[in-house]
């Protein structure tokens, strides 16, 4: 029953990595309709043919790069220190980063994530992201002040649900929504919500509901989250402004929004989540 249980699981987690991938393509190729537009008016003028194939190559190029390079370069934005059993940042005592560490091998074999890597922000802001182009590159950046928040089962579905991210392939479509689309939002507003519907408006409840489907017990992330809920700080200040707003889509727990900032559409703040799992 047990192994059923894992390969429905298993199923549904690639069903969501295809929907991600096939979502994050559809918006880079979206553009492409102008190319085919200007190739159609080639039999008006051979000018149109030759401006839609130098399009098409151009859009072509920038989305391969885009789709192969956005991971790392999120990554690489975020920065962070990697924790493995030899090294740690100086915030976190060797007990906690032991603990850290021990957690996360634990759920890397369970979600068959062996490449995957934890890096720790050094802030007091209480929150965590995960990035990565496929499973076998994936990253987890988790505060300090999350960590040290944290007890060690709380901490165990809080990983939980970041790896879910990464199995899910939410990673992959999050990435192109905060690199390609996020910054076109201040010349046209309507890509902040083109972003967000790349990135995956449900996103983070589905990552909850995989995550407890692994640690089989909603008591722990509900305890995480409302943690979370009450404490201070959510958005990591050692982020640069730029980086922090357009990655805000992507954080476990959601930055308090500026208030002619509009919420994006199917999206759940923290209560409305635990109330989610409380059901389960």
């Amino acid at each position: 029953m047990l192994a059923a249980a894992a390969r429905r699981r298993d199923a549904a987690w690639r069903h969501a990595a295809r929907a991600s991938r096939r979502r994050a393509a559809v918006a880079l190729m979206a553009p492409l309709f102008i190319a085919i537009v200007l190739v159609l008016l080639g039999i008006v003028s051979v000018a149109f043919l030759i401006a839609g194939a130098a399009t098409a190559c151009a859009i072509a190029l920038v989305s391969s790069l885009m789709w192969v390079r956005s991971a790392g370069v999120l990554a690489r934005q975020l920065g962070g220190t990697v924790v493995t059993a030899e090294r740690r940042p100086n915030i976190l005592s060797a007990t906690e980063a032991a603990r850290l560490v021990d957690v996360a091998e634990g759920l890397f074999a369970v979600f068959g994530l062996p490449g995957a890597e934890i890096r720790v922000l050094d802030d007091p802001a209480a929150n965590a992201i995960s990035v990565g182009r496929s499973p076998d590159r994936g990253v987890v950046f988790i505060t300090s002040g999350l960590v040290l928040l944290l007890d060690r089962i709380e901490l165990e579905a809080v990983l939980a649900h970041e790896l879910a991210h990464i199995k899910r392939g939410d990673t992959v479509s999050g990435a192109i929504a905060v690199l390609a689309f996020d910054p076109l939002r201040r010349y046209v507003p309507t890509f902040a919500r083109i972003a967000d519907k790349v990135a995956g408006n449900d996103r983070e409840p589905f990552a909850d509901l995989a995550a407890v489907a692994v640690t089989r017990y909603p008591p722990g992330l509900i305890s995480a989250l409302e943690k979370i809920d009450g404490a201070p700080i959510r958005r990591p200040s050692c982020l640069s402004r730029s980086v922090a707003e357009s990655t805000s889509r992507l954080w476990l727990a959601p930055f308090d929004r500026r208030s002619d900032e509009p919420e994006g559409p199917g999206a759940l703040d923290l209560a409305e989540r635990v109330a989610v799992l409380r059901e389960l």
